[in-house]
């Protein structure tokens, strides 16, 4: 019976790949077939975390030969969550070269530590790179700082890169459902907390953005960025439905932005919502030429914050 799931799993995996190669250009998987190295580290986990249960995607994890680590989740979903690049070579059992082609004979990232001390001079996935030419030239105008929420932690590239280049006091709360995403990027990503500047919560994000309207925190935060997705790159009901988005928009300071990442099958419901709360202010940005994914952009209002 074992030895009939790895023949399963194996050839699951060969026919994932010519699926891969039907694909429209610019998709997730397109992307990152176009980019495949000859070195296994590049594309087969260094190690898995399973889930509680089985509604619970798989989150895998790469340590790459060129100093890269990259998360992705679901049992053939090769689409990257994460993408950082580490300033240090990885060092000990991180260094080995060998990988298992078979996910159920990759070892655990449970309690596993590979330090990464990340390097922040960019962000290395497409739609990061847009989402930060959104923050990046209004946050260099606040002379004491941001503050904004990151909702989706994945390897902690948005909540680093902000907390980088953004003047001194700027403050990130990032909100992470999944505590095994939270274990790995700090003991394999290189991302820290520190109280009062980098501070982390493991919760629903729903309900972390309407426990801060609940508790009066209104008209706080200059940037709520929503990085949230599940395998398959499906952005789930809690990060996409009016209530937490409406939580969103109450929780913004005037001029205030919330930034989501969104692909074109659920770019009409996701706009529709975004429409209801921000209005006339909603933009909608191609990710790039293929428009495939997208950024919607809601603003509170059209004035800035300076102070």
């Amino acid at each position: 019976m074992a030895l009939t799931l790895k023949l399963i799993e194996f050839f699951g995996l060969l026919l994932l790949g010519v699926q891969c190669a039907k694909l429209p250009e610019g998709s997730q998987l397109t992307r990152l077939h176009s980019n495949r190295t000859a070195d296994d580290r590049d594309w087969r986990p260094f190690c898995t975390f399973p889930g509680k249960s089985a509604d619970d995607d798989l989150v895998k994890v790469y340590v790459g030969s060129d100093r890269s680590r990259k998360m992705s989740l679901g049992g053939h979903d090769l689409g990257w969550q994460s993408d950082v690049t580490c300033k240090n070579p990885a060092s000990g059992l991180c260094s080995s070269k060998t990988r298992s082609m078979l996910l159920s004979a990759t070892q655990a990232c449970t309690h596993m530590s590979c330090p990464c001390e990340q390097d922040t001079t960019s962000v290395k996935l497409e739609y990061m790179r847009e989402m930060m030419g959104v923050v990046l030239p209004a946050c260099k105008q606040m002379s004491k700082g941001a503050r904004a929420i990151v909702v989706g932690l994945g390897g902690g590239a948005l909540t680093n890169f902000i907390l980088a280049h953004c003047p001194s006091g700027t403050k990130v709360e990032t909100i992470e459902s999944d505590a095994r995403i939270s274990e790995v990027a700090q003991a394999m990503f290189g991302f820290k907390t520190q109280a009062g500047v980098s501070e982390l919560e493991v919760a629903d994000a729903g309900e972390a953005l309407k426990k801060r309207v609940n508790q009066g925190v209104h008209s706080a935060y200059d940037f709520i960025i929503v990085d949230c997705m599940v395998a398959g790159d499906h952005v789930p009901d809690s990060c996409k439905n009016e209530e937490t988005i409406g939580a969103a928009s109450m929780l913004l300071r005037s001029g205030g932005k919330v930034i989501q990442h969104v692909w074109k099958p659920q770019l009409a419901e996701l706009g529709a919502t975004f429409k209801t709360k921000f209005g006339s202010s909603l933009q909608t940005i191609p990710v790039d030429k293929t428009e495939v994914d997208f950024l919607l952009v809601g603003s509170a209002s059209t004035s800035l914050r300076t102070s």
